[in-house]
């Protein structure tokens, strides 16, 4: 019982440790993330960044399509890389009811999961990255249209999310840009080297 104490404890400690690590990076500027992005441009995924997002959403009942709306370029979301995962971001929101995480399965492609925080539940879906772009489809939990719907709420309704999402700046471009300056600092200082080594 005493073992069982303490795992919780460490398991309640790391739980915090994490939550108020993702909570301080998400309260940053958008000004201190670029900052970040170009002092560390070596070392970033690409899915890294400050990312433009549109969203088409459509409601269906019984299966038939009953409204739809198009959000075009409507948030910012920021993607940075938190231990093995990647989670988001959003300087223009304070206070949001679910969270993005992002988990790399290949070069291309990222398991997504959107956790709901009012009751702790997800759901999950595949997003496919394509250069500077990220597109990835969701629906609705239940759960989570009944507590946002309320007595409105209808079994029958099923709410699904098309999301594009567009890089603002390209960081690895920059790296692309900076070769033939690395290139030739490395050549220049090989050739300092031996002169010094020589005269």
């Amino acid at each position: 019982m005493l073992l069982n104490k303490k795992v919780y404890s460490f398991l309640l400690v790391i739980t915090l440790l994490a939550y108020n690590t993702l909570y301080a990076q998400c309260t940053q500027s958008l000004e201190a993330f670029n900052l970040y992005f170009n002092k560390n441009l070596l070392k970033l995924d690409p899915i890294e960044g400050v990312w433009k997002v549109s969203r088409t959403t459509r409601m269906y009942s019984n299966g038939n399509l009953r409204q739809i709306k198009r959000f075009d370029k409507s948030e910012t979301w920021i993607i940075t890389k938190n231990g093995n995962l990647y989670t988001t971001c959003y300087p223009e929101f304070h206070s949001l009811d679910y969270s993005f995480e992002w988990l790399k399965k290949d070069l291309k492609t990222y398991v997504l999961k959107k956790n709901y925080n009012f009751n702790k539940s997800c759901v999950y879906s595949s997003a496919i990255m394509d250069g500077k772009m990220i597109k990835f489809s969701i629906n609705e939990s239940n759960d989570y249209l009944k507590e946002i719907l309320k007595e409105k709420f209808q079994s029958d309704i099923t709410i699904e999310h098309d999301y594009q999402l567009i890089k603002m700046e390209d960081y690895f471009d920059k790296i692309t840009n900076q070769i033939p300056q690395v290139k030739n600092w490395f050549l220049n200082g090989i050739k300092s080297y031996i002169e010094d080594i020589f005269n």
